[in-house]
């Protein structure tokens, strides 16, 4: 993926390749305005499970590989967050 995006990896280590990529991505992120965070719109620790649990509820789940929890929907925003 970092060269397919352009990232120059000769010479460079599996820990060095990982770094360049991520700080590419959040520079993508930026640039395309989705660099937010779900607290920037005012969402608290507190409001995690039920929006995972409407999540849980939402039709679209029916087509996501794999069966998540709540859990680990709650770990999902809370990383989020």
């Amino acid at each position: 993926m970092a060269e397919a995006i352009g990232i120059e990896l000769k010479g460079m280590t599996s820990n060095e390749i990982k770094l360049a990529l991520l700080s590419q991505i959040a520079h993508l992120q930026k640039a395309a305005g989705v660099d937010r965070r779900l607290r920037d719109f005012g969402i608290e620790l507190g409001d995690i499970p039920e929006l995972a649990r409407i999540a849980m509820d939402d039709v679209c789940m029916a087509t996501t590989p794999g069966t998540p929890t709540q859990h680990d929907i709650e770990g999902i925003y809370e990383r989020a967050l």
